[in-house]
């Protein structure tokens, strides 16, 4: 199965564009700091989505993708805390993409845990 087709990675595909987007328009210490954590994570979103769809041990892997995702919840966080995001829709624009992600990668890894116990 093409991990290119899965509606979780083109959310997170969404997600990394968005991000590029409105990092440049971070001011000179956020940009080079929590703008560089937040590409970097939601690369490795990408990436885990990839690797989960190929592994036939899926569980180890979703569960370090959901990992990446809170930590990018926090980061998130951390960014509107700091009034990183040039407008307040910015956060608002990522929060809800990285909950869709989020409720998305969950419902995965439920559906795999669950195949496990039968």
């Amino acid at each position: 199965m093409r991990y290119d087709n899965l509606n979780v990675y083109k959310s997170s595909l969404n997600l990394a564009i968005y991000i590029e987007q409105i990092v440049p328009s971070f001011n000179k210490s956020n940009k080079y700091t929590l703008g560089e954590d937040l590409r970097s994570y939601s690369k490795k979103i990408l990436f885990l989505i990839y690797k989960a769809n190929k592994s036939k041990n899926k569980i180890n892997i979703l569960v370090k993708l959901i990992d990446i995702i809170e930590a990018l919840k926090i980061i998130i966080e951390i960014t509107k805390e700091v009034r990183g995001f040039k407008s307040f829709k910015q956060f608002i624009i990522i929060s809800e993409m990285i909950l869709d992600i989020s409720k998305q990668t969950n419902l995965w890894f439920n559906y795999y845990k669950n195949e496990k116990i039968k």
